[in-house]
């Protein structure tokens, strides 16, 4: 019985330890900002686009990197857009 109450023991202090030790960013294990971040919609990309002034938009295929592919109008011109599937910031499709 003493040693089953030592071990409880033990691993309680050991638990009581780790939960204090802070996370790496800071935070005490709570998720920063950037892993809480979800990725908009093909529907809230075009919207936001949109809101910039494109029109036209249709999104094209979305990639591994983050980034959605899409055509879409401004100026009476036709573009290709790389927008980052979290903010929405559009920059222009360049291929090499």
């Amino acid at each position: 019985m003493k040693h089953l109450l030592a071990a409880s023991m033990l691993l309680l202090t050991g638990a009581a330890a780790i939960a204090q030790i802070p996370a790496p960013n800071g935070t005490a294990g709570i998720p920063s900002t950037s892993t809480l971040s979800h990725a908009m919609t093909d529907a809230q990309i075009k919207q936001h686009l949109e809101a910039q002034g494109y029109s036209n938009v249709v999104i094209d295929h979305t990639n591994d990197d983050g980034k959605v592919y899409a055509t879409a109008m401004k100026n009476g011109k036709s573009q290709k857009l790389a927008v980052d599937s979290v903010t929405g910031q559009a920059k222009p499709d360049i291929e090499d």
